[in-house]
């Protein structure tokens, strides 16, 4: 192997990038002075799943696995929420490193209503929800 290949693989973008802050202005938490995060892993690991969870494949730039494509599964005839779960944990594990220093639940339920489909995704950090998607 060749040094320019081993420098490749040893590679991760998350530790060498400054992330943005991305909390919701409806969070209680929320900062509006902040711009970049730095408040460690933890903050650092909820940004991840958030892009993990609002992207789709191929949007971001660089990165043609990341993202869910959650809003494509509502065509399905049968919604496989264990798939959509072993996705999740598929880039969590890809993406997010130091999400191993934390217990990550995801939970999906399927809706379904006369017109249409509901997915309600909630992701449970230390047992603790920390982040609630709709995908309708």
């Amino acid at each position: 192997m060749n040094t320019t290949t081993l420098n490749q693989a040893k590679f991760n973008p998350w530790e060498t990038l400054n992330s943005l802050y991305i909390r919701d202005i409806t969070d209680p938490k929320y900062n509006h002075k902040i711009v970049e995060n730095n408040g460690g892993d933890l903050e650092e690991l909820i940004a991840k799943i958030k892009i993990i969870l609002y992207t789709r494949r191929g949007q971001v730039i660089g990165f043609p696995d990341l993202g869910m494509d959650l809003e494509s599964h509502l065509f399905n005839k049968f919604i496989n929420t264990n798939d959509i779960r072993n996705q999740f944990y598929t880039q969590l594990s890809s993406f997010a490193p130091e999400s191993q220093n934390y217990k990550v639940q995801i939970d999906i339920r399927e809706r379904i209503f006369p017109n249409h489909k509901r997915l309600d995704i909630n992701i449970i950090i230390d047992n603790v929800l920390v982040l609630s998607k709709i995908v309708s």
